[in-house]
């Protein structure tokens, strides 16, 4: 199992969210984001994922997928709280 941290930042010269992500493993990932309403997307080369937040912003539901052969599979779901 991998462990990583990700960074989310503003491209200015693109007009875009980035993100991106260090693992333990030595791995450097760049990936595109994009925020619409509540629904939350990021784009990379073989992952995909698609979350939407909750009506107060205070919880995230949401699916990573990775592509093998031109299609998605589904990795892993996710659901985050925000600590008080």
């Amino acid at each position: 199992m991998a462990r990583s941290l990700e960074i989310i930042g503003w491209d200015d010269e693109a007009r875009q969210l980035f993100s991106t992500s260090y693992d333990d493993q030595g791995r450097t990932l760049r990936f595109q984001c994009a925020l619409d309403g509540h629904d939350w997307r990021i784009d990379g080369k073989g992952f995909r994922f698609r979350g939407a937040f909750g009506a107060d912003w205070n919880n995230v539901t949401s699916t990573w997928e990775l592509t093998s052969d031109g299609s998605l599979s589904p990795w892993m779901d996710i659901e985050l709280t925000r600590a008080n």
